[in-house]
């Protein structure tokens, strides 16, 4: 009969044991996941001014009225406040080919209807060495 008790109570034991450390594991997710869900969203703090570097096909190749459109919503979700196109690169003495940014009119048009306070800026740069003149070898 001693044996009988004393298996009873290591088995509660055991019981009690397992439920107690279940029950804390399942709390202590819970309470992570609801620490996880209430964060406000992260917040970039004294950045009035925001720039972003856009690739040259922006200037150099057409673009439709939606990515335009998308273009513009991308600026505002990320605060952006000026956008540096690159219109280049230079040729070797100095020019940039008109090829490079036949679409620069369009882009700036189409920025002043979808992201009006948004500064537009060209961006020149990157020289390229053509048949061993230049200065920049890229």
């Amino acid at each position: 009969m001693a044996k009988t008790w004393k298996t009873r109570t290591r088995r509660a034991l055991r019981w009690t044991a397992w439920t107690v450390a279940y029950c804390t594991g399942l709390l202590a997710i819970l309470l992570g996941a609801a620490w996880v869900w209430w964060q406000p969203e992260p917040e970039a703090r004294g950045t009035l001014v925001n720039g972003l570097w856009a690739r040259h096909q922006w200037v150099g190749e057409e673009h439709t009225e939606a990515e335009y459109r998308a273009l513009g919503d991308l600026l505002e979700r990320n605060r952006i406040t000026d956008v540096f196109f690159h219109a280049g690169p230079f040729e070797a003495d100095g020019t940039v080919p008109p090829s490079k940014y036949r679409n620069a009119r369009r882009l700036i048009e189409a920025m002043r209807r979808h992201a009006p306070g948004v500064r537009v800026q060209a961006y020149l740069g990157q020289i390229r060495k053509v048949d061993g003149r230049g200065i920049t070898d890229v």
